[in-house]
């Protein structure tokens, strides 16, 4: 009996450990089933917004693209280097008045979920914007002929520098006043806005092209400062009216302005590495040489339109809303990893018809579009790549060590400028173009390996490495291009093998199935 009642025992006990195993496992089964369908949702999320956002990108960063052909028309390639250079004085005005507010914004709106609160510091937030406009308004004006001795080492189109800074100064209002739109996942709305904000744009300034041709320069700023004040009442209409009010929360002023004005030095660095170049063409080179590199790089801008800058835009505020999420590191992977082949299925067609987008784009005469496709190409690898910055920065922004930043970037921005001075005389734009290549690869990954202290996650090194061999084959395939004259037949059959090289070895199994049931069902 004690040995049956001793067996029994052993049994029941075996029966109960296999059910708490098998209760164990579905209850993991599930909970990973569950964290993996949040990790879908978000990322969905997230490619769904940038979707949308991107239409409305198109029309807000676009402008400046979609005016090359315009400007060109109508300007000579001269003027079109003034133009640049004066455009760029009003940026980087923008970058330091606008005090760094609308990076901050979001760090501190998800701190809190009252509604009254989160009012309170866009209230605060706009207060200091309208501040840093008026400073930047007073500046342009104050020192438009200083600015114009900088810049041309003459007293040169003065006023339209002032209108630079004036339509700047209302363009950073715009830019926060979108970045809380975001916030709230107005994603229609900002569309439309940018939409209306672009068309508006267009009218104008094509409109003073044709009205005053003894000043165009002059009289394009003046309709852009026109058409961003009209901007900005609309946008005013649909936000202020709703969550602005007349109180400020001082110690969010606080907090808003020491991470803001740290954001102000990384964008001054960032500004500096990326508009360096232009200084070094105008002082050892020409105006002219100006206007075809600032065309050039703003075809190049292209993959940054079209991809990046939507990303970025919801990128940013989703970043900080999970970071305390559990599968916080995962995400990023996988973001790490989609990143590059989206940013693929756009550089792959951009540098293959690279020729004819600048052909196409560009209205001045006597230049060497062979040249130029290059230095667009050149370009559109380096705003891919120097995308990563924005996934790679992560660790730094959580633990607000913003204050690295700047000194990251002016370091690389120094050894830019020297090496440009160095390479210019013998390689000329191309060798310039190289160089902001290899500085926007080096960027990322320092952010990476500084960021990888406070937070870290696993970068997807294969991928990476495949996505370096066909950035590689591309360039390969721009030298036989001008090599040998490649026909439109094989210049898409290059883009089938690239794209379906990616499908193959980018793509898990899983993934490569459910694009092609989407598929299915949507063409059959």
């Amino acid at each position: 009996m004690k040995a049956i009642y001793k067996y029994f025992l052993i049994h029941l006990k075996i029966i109960t450990i296999r059910k708490i195993k098998i209760a164990t496992f579905d209850s993991l089964t599930k909970y990973n089933e569950l964290m993996i369908n949040d990790l879908e949702a978000k990322i969905t999320n997230l490619f769904k917004s940038s979707f949308i956002y991107g239409l409305g990108s198109i029309a807000q960063s676009g402008l400046n693209f979609i005016l090359i052909p315009i400007m060109t028309l109508f300007l000579t390639q001269e003027e079109f280097g003034v133009y640049s250079l004066i455009m760029m004085s009003g940026l980087i005005a923008s970058t330091i008045f606008y005090l760094g507010i609308t990076s901050a914004l979001p760090r501190s709106y998800f701190e809190y979920s009252d509604e009254r609160k989160r009012k309170i510091i866009f209230s605060t937030g706009l207060m200091i914007i309208i501040l840093g406009s008026i400073f930047q308004i007073l500046v342009g004006y104050l020192f438009k002929d200083n600015i114009s001795t900088l810049l041309f080492r003459e007293i040169l189109e003065t006023e339209a520098i002032f209108w630079s800074f004036f339509a700047g100064s209302i363009g950073i209002l715009i830019q926060y006043l979108l970045g809380f739109m975001r916030i709230l996942k107005l994603a229609i709305t900002s569309v439309f806005v940018n939409i209306l904000s672009l068309l508006l744009s267009l009218f104008l300034i094509i409109s003073a092209l044709y009205l005053f041709p003894e000043n165009r320069i002059l009289a394009t700023f003046i309709a852009l400062t026109i058409s961003q004040f009209i901007s900005f009442f609309i946008i005013s209409l649909i936000i202020v009216s709703k969550h602005f009010l007349f109180k400020v929360d001082f110690l969010e002023l606080k907090k808003l302005l020491v991470f803001g004005i740290a954001t102000v030095f990384v964008a001054a660095g960032h500004m500096f590495l990326e508009w360096s170049d232009r200084f070094i063409i105008e002082r050892f080179m020409t105006v002219s040489d100006v206007g075809l590199y600032s065309a050039s790089v703003r075809i190049g801008s292209i993959i940054n339109v079209l991809m990046i800058v939507p990303f970025v835009q919801i990128w940013n505020p989703m970043m900080m809303e999970y970071k305390n999420d559990k599968d916080i590191k995962d995400f990023f992977s996988r973001i790490m990893s989609y990143f590059m082949i989206v940013g693929l299925v756009f550089l792959i067609p951009g540098i293959i018809f690279s020729l004819e987008l600048s052909s196409l784009l560009i209205n001045i005469e006597d230049i060497n579009f062979n040249t130029l496709s290059v230095i667009t190409s050149l370009f559109m690898i380096s705003y891919f790549i120097y995308g990563f910055s924005n996934i790679t920065t992560a660790g730094i922004l959580y633990e607000r060590k913003t204050h690295i930043l700047p000194f990251i970037y002016i370091a690389f921005g120094i050894l830019k400028f020297y090496l440009g001075m160095l390479l210019v005389s013998n390689f000329g734009l191309i060798g310039l173009s190289f160089i902001a290549v290899l500085i926007s690869t080096c960027l990322p990954v320092t952010f990476y390996f500084v960021s990888k202290s406070y937070f870290s996650f696993n970068p997807q090194v294969k991928t990476i490495l495949k996505s370096i061999m066909i950035i590689f084959l591309l360039l390969l395939f721009k030298y036989y291009e001008f090599s040998n004259q490649v026909g439109f037949i094989f210049k898409m059959a290059m883009i089938l093998f690239f794209y379906y090289f990616v499908y193959t070895n980018f793509l898990k199994t899983i993934e490569r199935r459910k694009i092609r049931i989407f598929l299915k069902s949507k063409i059959f």
